[in-house]
C-alpha cells in the first residue's frame, strides 16, 4: 500500500468509527459530567447525585439524542434540572445562566412576600440589603421578614443589632 492510499484508508476508517464527531466539544463534556455524577460512586460529587438517586435517563446514555434534546448550550450556560430532586431526563433539563442556578439549588433560603416566592438573595438585591446582613437577621437572630427587610441597617461593626429605645450603642 503507498502513503496516498494508506492515508485514504485511514480517513475512511476515521469515518466510519466517528459517531457524532463531537468528542471534543463542550456539550460533550457536559454529556460526560452529567453521566459520572451520576453513574459513578467513586467521584466525590456522586454523594449529591446517583447517591441521592438522581439518574440520567435511558435516552440520554447516547449522546446524539441529548444533543438533539437539549442542543447547544449558549457561552455562559450550563445543565440545569428544573427540580433539583429530580433525573436528567428532557422536561426536567434546561440550558441556565450560573444566576439562573443559583436560584435553583437544594440550599436556598426562600421568603415569600404577598404571595411571591424569593431567594434570600434576589430579596437582598430587591431590598437593597446586604445578603448576609439579611441572613443573619432571619437565620440568627429570628428576625420577622417583615422586620428584617425593612430595617435599615446600622453604620458600624454590628448592622444586625436593633436599634433599641432606652439603650446605649
Amino acid at each position: 500500500m503507498n502513503r496516498d492510499q494508506l492515508v485514504a484508508a485511514q480517513e475512511r476508517a476515521k469515518e466510519v468509527n466517528t459517531v457524532h464527531g463531537m468528542t471534543n466539544t463542550r456539550v460533550f463534556r457536559i454529556w460526560q459530567g452529567m453521566k459520572r455524577r451520576c453513574l459513578n460512586r467513586k467521584r466525590p460529587e456522586y454523594k449529591n447525585y446517583g447517591g441521592r438517586g438522581i439518574t440520567v435517563c435511558e435516552r440520554w446514555m447516547d449522546f446524539r439524542n441529548f444533543f438533539e434534546d437539549m442542543g447547544q448550550p449558549r457561552d455562559g450556560y450550563s445543565l440545569e434540572r428544573i427540580d433539583v430532586n429530580g433525573n436528567y431526563e428532557p422536561g426536567n433539563c434546561v440550558w441556565a445562566s450560573r444566576a439562573q442556578q443559583a436560584s435553583n439549588k437544594r440550599t436556598n433560603v426562600f421568603i415569600e412576600i404577598d404571595g411571591e416566592v424569593y431567594t434570600l438573595r434576589q430579596c437582598a438585591e430587591r431590598f437593597r440589603i446586604n445578603e448576609g446582613t439579611l441572613h443573619s437577621r432571619l437565620r440568627i437572630l429570628g428576625w420577622s421578614v417583615d422586620e428584617a427587610l425593612r430595617t435599615k441597617p446600622k453604620t458600624g461593626n454590628n448592622q444586625n443589632t436593633r436599634k433599641q429605645s432606652g439603650t446605649r450603642n
